[in-house]
């Protein structure tokens, strides 16, 4: 826990330096130091600032970016206690709050009379204007909560309803799995694909067994499971040259897809 506290310290102290030095808020500096770290993981794409807060309609968004190749809407909230040498815990109860906020505003970018009631300039507004127009090439929803809290040990899933008919997931970005990615020799953050939760596992046969007893086994992946796994885990599941090669900003590649 000690190593994990100095990893919120620092985290704070830069955001603090920050907004002082540039004349922000320490939740803006957060925020783009979090988006930074996500982007060069492959979890995130494009990744706008746009803090929008309607108490009254119960809507709140800090930023949001769209991704042409997963085809996926990701609206980005900022959990943010500014609260130096304590480390508090984020419920279950809170996360559910978060995720409606989010999926509120997502409902209500296509309202003419809740964008009416908007100024030109007003960051809603805008984030609302530009997801707006890509509904209709989009999937899914995403919704990334950034916090420099802990979850919960008592948070087993997390779900959020579909949204405007498309599936919606919303996953959490806490300070130990931020301190993970971070740290990381890698510049991705670790994890294990379970086939058999995709109801595919793979068949695999033994090609040879090596002197040191390694053993070695070629298997055959179903389209329709790679697609699933996709599915779920995105490009994050491709090296970053691979996922600068299919970036949907290069105009050569922009072609190449319309192509396809």
């Amino acid at each position: 826990m000690d190593d994990l506290l100095d990893y919120k310290n620092e985290l704070y102290n830069q955001a603090n330096i920050g907004a002082n030095a540039n004349n922000m808020f320490p939740e803006e500096v957060f925020f783009e130091t979090i988006s930074e770290l996500l982007s060069n993981a492959g979890i995130l794409d494009n990744v706008e600032y746009c803090p929008y807060r309607n108490t009254n309609k119960g809507m709140k968004i800090d930023g949001y970016s769209w991704n042409a190749l997963e085809k996926t809407i990701c609206g980005i909230v900022l959990n943010f206690t500014n609260e130096q040498n304590i480390i508090n815990t984020l419920t279950n109860t809170e996360i559910t709050q978060i995720g409606k906020r989010v999926a509120k505003f997502f409902d209500s970018v296509s309202d003419d009379s809740f964008i009416g009631l908007l100024e030109v300039t007003d960051p809603g507004r805008v984030a609302a204007n530009y997801i707006s127009s890509c509904i209709k090439d989009a999937i899914k929803f995403r919704v990334v909560v950034l916090t420099d809290q802990v979850l919960s040990s008592r948070v087993k899933t997390l779900s959020i309803g579909d949204v405007k008919g498309l599936e919606t997931t919303i996953e959490i970005w806490d300070l130990k799995r931020l301190k993970d990615l971070d740290q990381s020799v890698s510049d991705h953050e670790e994890f294990t694909v379970d086939t058999s939760l995709f109801g595919q596992p793979i068949k695999v046969l033994p090609a040879n067994v090596s002197e040191n007893g390694v053993s070695t086994y070629l298997g055959i992946i179903p389209a329709s499971l790679l697609s699933s796994i996709y599915d779920t885990f995105g490009q994050r599941l491709l090296e970053s040259n691979v996922r600068t090669f299919l970036d949907f900003r290069s105009k050569t590649n922009k072609g190449i897809t319309a192509k396809m």
